[in-house]
């Protein structure tokens, strides 16, 4: 596999183990893909501050975070695209209605991640540093807004009230993520390649969920792991060992660095 310029990873059930940490075995052969000129980027759900905290000490070329909300290089932003606060706030509202109580709500935004959790999330979870709160009088835009919904059709109602906005929902769980509808992963990466000088089909992408589909259809290489979805694996060009068995690393030192 010659001519990579990129590799895109997702992280939890990608680059992460089941228990949240990325090996030493991992974060070397990615050094080894920078060393031969091959840029890195982390593609996440998460917040760029939860991403860095899990991955530490490697440090990425680009952070993709929020799905796809804010792209940062080096540290630097270069692109961002959030929720007006008046969106913000009737999606709160209805997103309210909807759970009669019985669900939460998270949003994630420039000064942290808000949740009007109902019990304080353990150190082992994607954001254990949340700030809670009830959202009342809640006035910030936002990369993303997450609730736990368990029809889709209350999204659909959200969707056709704002139409700049999309939603995408996660294995084996009711959250439910709306964000500005060019905010994704598949947009990310061609604003990444851009910036690069580069095309999507120079890209290597990694994933395992439904958010990672359009990603890992847009790239020249989209590689599933054996513990994605059937539907990851349906649209993936190829298919690596498990999160837990380094498939990432794998497959990079297999089809990647050995054509180097």
């Amino acid at each position: 596999m010659k001519n990579i310029k990129l590799i895109a990873c997702d992280l939890d059930g990608t680059l992460l183990k089941s228990d949240k940490s990325i090996s030493d075995h991992t974060i070397n052969i990615l050094g080894k893909c920078r060393a031969r000129g091959i840029a890195v980027a982390l593609a996440t759900a998460r917040s760029e501050r939860g991403a860095k905290s899990v991955v530490s000490p490697f440090v990425p070329d680009f952070i993709i975070s929020s799905g796809g909300s804010k792209i940062s290089h080096c540290g630097k932003t270069i692109y961002v695209s959030q929720i007006p606060p008046e969106i913000v706030r009737d999606i709160i509202s209805m997103c309210r209605n909807f759970m009669d109580g019985k669900g939460e709500l998270t949003i994630e935004t420039d000064s942290g991640h808000y949740w009007d959790y109902k019990i304080k999330p353990q150190n082992t979870t994607v954001e254990s540093n949340s700030f809670y709160t009830d959202f009342k009088d809640f006035n910030e835009p936002a990369y993303k807004v997450t609730a736990e919904l368990d029809r889709d059709d209350y999204c659909f109602e959200i969707i056709k009230r704002y139409p700049q906005l999309t939603f995408s929902g996660y294995s084996g769980e009711m959250w439910k993520r709306f964000a500005m509808l060019d905010a994704d992963k598949s947009h990310a990466i061609e604003r990444v390649c851009k910036y690069l000088g580069t095309a999507p089909s120079t890209v290597v992408a990694f994933g395992d969920d439904f958010n990672d589909i359009d990603m890992l259809r847009l790239c020249g290489a989209g590689v599933a792991m054996e513990n994605a979805t059937n539907e990851a694996k349906e649209a993936a060009d190829f298919i690596t060992a498990s999160n837990d068995s380094d498939g990432v690393a794998k497959f990079l030192e297999e089809n990647v660095l050995s054509e180097l």
